[in-house]
Parts: structure tokens; C-alpha cells; sequence
């Protein structure tokens, strides 16, 4: 994989309308009368973004690669299996060695490049980097080879400090969760902790996008950036702490054969939130023995059974995996067989009917799974609550269980 830097991005497209700035007081062959005509966009222009989007993608079709249709910065070239994609000014490249020089050769030609790392295996590849916040390090393990992934530890550390956790004193928990009264306490907080409180659930959040043992906590935490209050604040201690006895959790994925077969695991608590009793949804993509995504998210509306707040999970998760999907064709991925695990009967029967049947109350905007199901694009099996490691995401759950469910989806975990 060979990681890019463009340099200035936003100076390369030439602007596509009339636009006139003041030149700078250092500029001493321009008069205090003159502005200057704007050639290129720059920082700061409206379309400076769109525009350098629009010639990146123009410059690599002109290589002979296909724009993602579901996602417009993954590009595939389907003659050498090269795949590039583009997150703002980061470019990655991933194929062959040879074929990834010489569209690095290429695109040199058109805009300023800065060769960051060329990740690989042989000799004189680099083995680790640091790439948007995300630790990247190629190992051999008893010669298998595996790629170890894990957020920035930094992000742990700034954590620690920010609450006054991480010395001798202070003593760390085994469960980054769990059931406490003191969670409902909905007392408003001082204003003046308010900064504190918001600042330290976006960077929680921010790291259980790559921990899934912390995205239940987090996403309890952040439904109260808008109006924080006591019981939000233990919950977010208590994962801060949580995080002072487990500092790092990396997960090891090794290679495994050629897969097209996305395992989509799904799992909800029915009115768990001691609140407004809403329900919490967590759904897992496999893909082989890789959890490529977990995500966890509050159900807009109170379910009225366990049935109906496990059949809206069951939805999110099969629109979610059509998603992936689409993704993965865009890198000349293709995914035959969608399966969906749920461990809840009456789900289960859901989907499976057609029509509401008994739940007359459904939002009918849910029923489109149950067409999904029928002409096969969408296979649905029920397993066993301590097979469904989606349950990791729902509530709260002992640390040796936690354990179990991190280890059921992927191979390996440090």
C-alpha cells in the first residue's frame, strides 16, 4: 500500500467563475487600489472541496479507473486490480508494487505528492504508520501474515489527563459499563463543566469507532451533548476509568481466502435506557473472520414489544450490509450472499411474512426487508444469545462475557 500526501491540494483545480481577493500587504509590486484575479481555488473558497474531487477523478479515469458509484473517492481499476481511495488530501494506493509506482509516476505529472510510507511485507517496506488517527502495523505471526489495527493511543492518554485518571490514586474498572441508578440521575449539570463533558464524549466516541466494547457507553453518553447532566457524567467517568486499566485493545486481522459472504449480526435492548426507555441497536459486518463494522444507535421511537425493537435492529443492520456492499463492488469486491443472524424468534417471523400481520402499529417504511428476504437477496438464520456477539453493543455486560463477544467475530484479539 502506497500512502500519499497531496501537497496544497486545494491550489491545484483552476476556479470556474470570477472571483477577486485582496493581495497581501507583503505583495509590495501591487498597488493598495488592486485585488487579484483568482486563477486557481483556494482555502477557503466555496468549491474549493468540489473542485479538487472533480480533478482527482478526472486525472485517474484518465489511468484507466472506475469511479465508485456508492462512494465517489474509492477508485478501481479493473485491468491490475489496483484500488486508490482519496480522504481529502490522504491517498492510498493498494496493488502490486510495480503498478502502484507507476500510477504514483502519474499522477506526479499533475499535482505536488508526498511519498508518506510504502506499507508491504518485503524487504525494505515499511511496516507501520500512523494514518488518520489510526495506528497500521504489518506483522508475521508464526508465519501467517496479519494486519494489527488500533486509534491512536494518544487520544487514551489526552483522556486520562482530562478527568484526572491515570495516576497511583486512581483505580481502574473492569467494564467500561454497567447497571447503576446513578446513570438516571438527570440533574442538570454546572455550565461550566459543559465544555469538559462534550469535549470528553466526542473523543470517546471518536476512539470506540475502532474499540466496539466501548460504542454502548459512548453512544449512551453522547445523547446528552445537548443538555449534559450528572448521570451522563459517571457513565462517561466510568468508561474513562474503564480505559485506565485497558488502555489498548488492538484487533489482528490475519489473511484469510477470498471471501463473498457478508455476515451481518444484529441485536437490540428493549427499552433499556432508564430515561425515555428507548431501545439500543448493535449491528456487526463480517466479512470471513473480519469485523469490518460495529455500530451502535438509539431506535427513534419507544418499541412497544422486544419482537418489534429486535425487527427494527434487524432492518438497520440489512440496510447497513446493502451499503458495505455497494462499497465493496466499488472496489471490485463482489458479495453473492448476504446472511443475517438474529437470535430473537419473533424477528425472525418478521421478516418472513409479508405484511404487518399482528403488529399493526409497524412503520410500514420497515416492510422493505421482508421483500429482501423473499427473492433471496437476503438470508436470515436465528442463533443462540451467547453466539450473537451484537449483544456486545446493547447493554451492559460482565467483562469475561465482554471478552467472548470481541473474540467471536474476528480472529484474534491483543
Amino acid at each position: 500500500m502506497l500512502v500519499l500526501d497531496v501537497s496544497r491540494a486545494h491550489f491545484h483545480p483552476e476556479i470556474q467563475r470570477e472571483l477577486y481577493v485582496e493581495i497581501p500587504k507583503e505583495d509590495d509590486l501591487a498597488s493598495p487600489d488592486e485585488v487579484g484575479l483568482l486563477l486557481r481555488t483556494m482555502y477557503g473558497t466555496r468549491e474549493a472541496s468540489s473542485a479538487f474531487e472533480q480533478f482527482f477523478t478526472e486525472i485517474v479515469e484518465e489511468l484507466g479507473f472506475q469511479v465508485g458509484v456508492s462512494v465517489t473517492c474509492v477508485y478501481w481499476r479493473p485491468s491490475d486490480m489496483l484500488i486508490i481511495w482519496r480522504h481529502g488530501d490522504d491517498i492510498s494506493i493498494v496493488g502490486e508494487e510495480d503498478s502502484c509506482e507507476l500510477v504514483f509516476k502519474a499522477l506526479s505529472d499533475k499535482m505536488i505528492l508526498k511519498r508518506r510510507a510504502i506499507l508491504g511485507y518485503g524487504d525494505g517496506h515499511d511496516k507501520t504508520i500512523s494514518l488518520l488517527n489510526r495506528m497500521i502495523t504489518l506483522e508475521v505471526d508464526a508465519g501467517r501474515r496479519r494486519v494489527v489495527y488500533e486509534p491512536d493511543p494518544r487520544h487514551i492518554e489526552i483522556l486520562l489527563h482530562q478527568f484526572g485518571f491515570g495516576g497511583k490514586k486512581s483505580k481502574g474498572v473492569s467494564t467500561p459499563s454497567e447497571k447503576s441508578k446513578e446513570y438516571g440521575d438527570t440533574t442538570a449539570l454546572d455550565e461550566s463543566l459543559h465544555t469538559n463533558f462534550r469535549s470528553g464524549t466526542m473523543r470517546l466516541s471518536y476512539v470506540s469507532m475502532d474499540l466496539p466494547h466501548l460504542q454502548q457507553a459512548a453512544n449512551k453518553t453522547a445523547r446528552a451533548m445537548a443538555a449534559p447532566f450528572h448521570g451522563a457524567l459517571a457513565r462517561l467517568k466510568r468508561a474513562v476509568r474503564f480505559l485506565q486499566q485497558h488502555p489498548r485493545v488492538v484487533q489482528c486481522f490475519y489473511e484469510q481466502d477470498a471471501c463473498t459472504t457478508l455476515t451481518i449480526k444484529c441485536d437490540s435492548d428493549w427499552a433499556g435506557d432508564v430515561i425515555d426507555r428507548k431501545s439500543t441497536s448493535c449491528i456487526q459486518l463480517i466479512l470471513g473472520k473480519h469485523l469490518l463494522r460495529q455500530q451502535v444507535s438509539t431506535q427513534q421511537v419507544q418499541a412497544l414489544s422486544s419482537g418489534e425493537a429486535e425487527f427494527v435492529a434487524v432492518v438497520k443492520a440489512g440496510s447497513m450490509a446493502m451499503g458495505l456492499r455497494s462499497l465493496l463492488a466499488d472496489m471490485g469486491l463482489e458479495i453473492k450472499k448476504l446472511v443475517l443472524h438474529t437470535d430473537s424468534s419473533a424477528a425472525l417471523g418478521m421478516c418472513k411474512r409479508q405484511g404487518l400481520g399482528r403488529v399493526r402499529h409497524l412503520d410500514t417504511g420497515l416492510l422493505w426487508l421482508q421483500t429482501f428476504v423473499r427473492d433471496g437477496t437476503f438470508t436470515i438464520k436465528k442463533i443462540k444469545g451467547t453466539e450473537n456477539s451484537a449483544d456486545l453493543g446493547t447493554k451492559e455486560v460482565p467483562g469475561p462475557v465482554s471478552y467472548t463477544h470481541l473474540t467471536l467475530p474476528t480472529s484474534d484479539l491483543v
